[in-house]
């Protein structure tokens, strides 16, 4: 066979006709670059073409494409945007799985269960480093609040004190507090403040969160 466009037709029966055909055809026209292509010619002549080589572009896959989409192992948690995981994927729900039908994921989850991760956040593994002592791969940990404390300081006035008048007292006496004598026959020793050193009541919500876009994390499956 040979010729510029050399090709191989596929005809259905005499009377499947209006069903179209399939072709297989080259194109050698071109001296730097020629190709294949596999396309189903419609009755009316339209073309839908299937897949072209080594151009790439069709609804069939090459060796390239199923090694590129391979790349993602089996077990690796995924954001997806939707309610449902697509064909191939588990949700991240704690769901159980037979690890007989997915022999990939046991390796990842010698459990046979898939972690929970809805309404979690991932946190990267410490492997030595100290930030977070202790955990291993998988490992769950509750939410906590880093120690602190907010402190304020209430002040009453009070009387019986004989230094409030000295050149180092720094505060001020309220207005209409003075006039009552007391065993010096003066003010000064009827005035006095107290401290009393407190907390703040509490406030926020239930939790401590970042910022954040909710997704549905998914696992392949296989």
């Amino acid at each position: 066979m040979t010729g510029t466009y050399p090709r191989i037709l596929f005809y259905p029966p005499e009377d499947k006709k209006n069903r179209g055909y399939f072709g297989i055809e080259a194109n050698l026209n071109n001296d730097n670059s020629q190709s294949i292509y596999i396309y189903q010619r419609k009755v009316s002549g339209e073309n839908i073409y299937v897949t072209n080589f080594p151009n790439k572009y069709g609804t069939l896959a090459t060796i390239d494409d199923i090694n590129a989409a391979n790349n993602i192992p089996v077990g690796s948690p995924i954001p997806w945007p939707l309610p449902n995981a697509p064909a191939g994927y588990l949700a991240c729900n704690g769901q159980a799985f037979n690890k007989s039908l997915y022999p990939k994921l046991a390796t990842a989850y010698p459990s046979g269960r898939l972690p929970d991760l809805r309404g979690e956040f991932i946190r990267g593994w410490d492997d030595g480093r100290g930030v977070d002592p202790g955990r291993v791969c998988g490992s769950w940990q509750a939410d906590l609040l880093a120690s602190h404390e907010h402190s304020y300081r209430d002040r009453y006035y009070i009387e019986n004190m004989n230094s409030l008048h000295r050149a180092n007292n720094k505060e001020a006496t309220p207005a209409g507090y003075n006039g009552n004598v007391g065993s010096d026959g003066t003010d000064t020793d009827n005035n006095s403040f107290l401290y009393i050193d407190s907390t703040t009541s509490t406030t926020g919500g239930n939790e401590t969160r970042p910022r954040n876009v909710a997704f549905n994390y998914i696992v392949k499956a296989a």
